[in-house]
């Protein structure tokens, strides 16, 4: 497969077959070869722990609308990954690799193959130019938490 080019926004591998036991970091123990933009993971989940999760947000209050418009596609995820590169050529290089070399976690074979194609966000490509190396999201902050860091920033 050497001299495969591919196009710069074809920087998302697809990793198949995942335990729903996986940790972000045993995935992270098997990818090599670039700079990432990010790791996503969709494991699947019944119904019941949703609605758990559902009534201990911070929105909880639309709990109705929301179980209604969310939760089939919730319980209906594959189990699976994305793994987002910084670079198409980094991408395409692990996926040869882990084509030759199917990646195993937890006792599976891991299916590999392209995720969606999709431009790399203008402000992650300026901040990688300014030589940063690292990008935080912080997810289901509840609101005091939220209000007490911007306190602190003030």
């Amino acid at each position: 497969m050497s001299g495969v080019t591919v196009s710069p926004d074809q920087r998302t591998v697809f990793l198949g077959q995942v335990d729903p036991e996986t940790t972000y970091e045993e995935l992270c123990s098997i990818i090599h070869g670039g700079a990432l933009e990010s790791v996503r993971v969709r494991i699947p989940i019944g119904l019941q722990q949703w609605m758990a999760l559902a009534v201990n947000s911070p929105w909880h209050a639309h709990c109705d609308i929301a179980v209604a418009a969310t939760a089939p596609q919730i319980v209906q995820a594959k189990q699976c990954a994305f793994v987002a590169f910084i670079a198409a050529e980094d991408a395409l290089s692990y996926l040869q690799w882990a084509t030759a070399h199917p990646p195993v976690l937890r006792n599976k074979n891991l299916r590999v193959g392209w995720g969606k194609p999709a431009p790399l966000p203008a402000d992650v490509a300026q901040a990688v130019s300014r030589g940063a190396t690292r990008k935080v999201y912080l997810g289901s902050v509840r609101a005091a938490a939220c209000c007490w860091a911007a306190a602190i920033a003030d």
